[in-house]
């Protein structure tokens, strides 16, 4: 067999292992599938891992219509999955006297094991896959913050996606708060975060330390000048959303400034906050990376101050003590070192 025509192996949506390669397709049968134990007796049913995928795919979607799109699969074929796991695990999974997807306390306690078996059979997989040769395949699931997805988390995943190019990449960007949620209820393996969340189920591999600027219109008159606080007294400052880590940083910051009659505005990304600052509605404390292009072609200016705002750390999360399959060993062995390339600046991959 030619290096290109490497047996690769998959859970499919059929609850089997199969093996690809030169064209053909051998079907291993599904342990959980077993239903008659030698002499007839009846065996324990163990729920297929694709059936448990469908249940989890309606609760993070939201509904079973949701789920069949994000599958995909038809919305009969999502309601036969879950009337079949009901059947194998012999209960309600599902409340439906209303009219969203509302799980019902056993339903609730299957979800709370299903992450857990999903993961351990794309671990299992991921296993198998590392003892055959050739290049590293499969699925990396990976998280980004808003604030490291800038240009961090981009710049990783293509430094990744240019190394590993049979990988396939799944990514989401959302807040802090909601990633860190993620990974330690096993949603996310891998996350991409600004700043270091505690907690004590997380494992955290510092990538590098992003510089911060105070910026501003370039009519400012302040713009592209060294500014003390007293200067700067009743300026409006664009904030991100309440609760949110950046938040908090940008709060620290000005804190250190001491700058009276300032007023804020909220605004619930990055981006937004650099073009509302080009508008000239305010001035920000952004990362150096979002103001980036903003800076270099003249819509926004950069404000001296001192002491200059501190930087913040970019960091990766994973569960501790949680499998990761190889693709996701690789990026958190890559996360570092591409880091402090990026930190110096090398954006040749």
């Amino acid at each position: 067999m030619a290096a290109g025509d490497r047996p690769l192996r998959r859970l499919c949506p059929d609850g089997r292992l199969h093996r690809i390669g030169s064209g053909q397709r051998t079907r291993y049968p599904c342990r959980g599938h077993d239903t008659a134990r030698p002499g007839g007796k009846s065996a324990v049913t163990i729920p297929g891992v694709h059936r448990l995928q469908v249940l989890i795919a309606i609760v993070e979607t939201g509904g079973f219509s949701a789920a069949a799109r994000v599958l995909p699969l038809s919305q009969s074929t999502v309601s036969s999955h879950i009337r079949q796991l009901e059947i194998e695990v012999g209960a309600t999974l599902f409340d439906r006297s209303t009219s969203v997807a509302k799980l019902t306390p056993e339903g609730e306690i299957l979800l709370e094991y299903a992450y857990s078996v999903v993961s351990l059979g794309q671990a299992a997989l991921d296993r198998v896959n590392r003892s055959a040769p050739g290049p590293v395949a499969g699925e990396l699931r990976v998280g980004g913050s808003t604030t490291a997805g800038a240009r961090v988390f981009p710049d990783l995943l293509a430094r990744f996606a240019d190394l590993y190019p049979q990988v396939s990449i799944e990514f989401i960007v959302a807040n802090v708060a909601d990633l860190t949620q993620r990974v330690c209820d096993g949603e996310t393996s891998v996350a991409v975060v600004a700043g270091s969340p505690s907690h004590p189920s997380l494992e955290t591999t510092h990538i590098l330390d992003e510089e911060h600027l105070l910026v501003a219109a370039p009519t400012h008159p302040l713009a592209g000048s060294h500014a003390t606080a007293s200067l700067l007294r009743g300026s409006r400052f664009l904030l991100r959303e309440a609760g949110s880590n950046t938040r908090r940083y940008q709060e620290e910051a000005l804190g250190h400034w001491r700058i009276r009659d300032l007023s804020t505005s909220t605004v619930e990304s990055t981006h937004a906050i650099v073009a509302c600052v080009a508008a000239g509605l305010g001035l920000a404390i952004v990362p150096e990376s979002a103001a980036a292009d903003a800076l270099a072609s003249g819509r926004i200016a950069a404000i001296q101050m001192s002491p200059s705002p501190p930087t913040r750390s970019i960091n990766l999360i994973h569960r501790r003590g949680h499998p990761l399959t190889r693709p996701e060993e690789l990026f958190v062995k890559m996360a570092p070192l591409a880091g402090a390339e990026i930190r110096e600046g090398k954006v040749d991959r």
